[in-house]
């Protein structure tokens, strides 16, 4: 039998139910504006459903005694999807984040933001296959610009770092040291005429 059932805090049920308890389809309203629109067994979410956040959201999951449980789908309201796992209500996992810019996230994600390895396209044309901590790219990384010209090698904080590699569009290419997203520290410019330069480097500029 199907029943509105109203809670003294203000919450509201309309679906099914046995024994007074919620089981089977149904709309669980929270007093704040959520609601939950799936399956219910045992009075709790269990088994599929939507629900949508009071900010705009929205996510299509699995519960299991009313926690989610698996794969995701979750609409932000300014048009981002994410495709994947959750654990303690955190993406998490290694999974897909499509951006509402039309950039693309794939790969490992820890406590919401990009985290171990993955790619990242972006929608120009750009992309970076690596290392990330916290939603930056550090550690190891390729950055293809889509242009011709590209970075191989450490970053730190999201900027170039450490020993890496540049390759210019024109076929010219620099080996060596990097310090906030510049040439900083012992390097070889290759030109593209076959000309060989080595020396050092500070702040893009070199100095011996």
């Amino acid at each position: 039998m199907e029943k509105v059932i109203n809670y003294p805090n203000g919450d509201t049920y309309n679906g099914q139910v046995v024994n007074d308890k919620k089981e089977g389809i149904g709309a669980y309203t929270y007093q704040s504006g959520a609601r939950y629109e799936g399956q219910f067994q045992g009075d709790v979410k269990h088994g599929r459903g939507l629900y949508y956040f009071t900010n705009g959201d929205m996510m299509v999951a699995s519960w299991q005694n009313d926690a989610l449980q698996g794969q995701v789908v979750y609409r932000f309201a300014n048009g981002d999807q994410y495709e994947g796992d959750v654990l303690n209500n955190q993406i998490h996992g290694k999974d897909i984040y499509r951006y509402h810019n039309k950039n693309v996230y794939e790969g490992e994600f820890q406590n919401g933001q990009p985290h171990g390895k993955g790619n990242f396209t972006y929608a120009e044309g750009g992309r970076y296959s690596g290392e990330w901590v916290n939603g930056k790219r550090h550690g190891q990384g390729v950055l293809s610009y889509g242009d011709g010209n590209g970075y191989e090698g450490g970053w730190l904080n999201d900027q170039r770092s450490g020993k890496g590699r540049q390759v210019f569009a024109n076929n010219e290419q620099f080996f060596g040291e990097w310090k906030n997203n510049k040439k900083n520290g012992d390097g070889i410019y290759l030109y593209a005429n076959g000309t060989r330069e080595e020396g050092r480097w500070q702040n893009d500029v070199k100095i011996s």
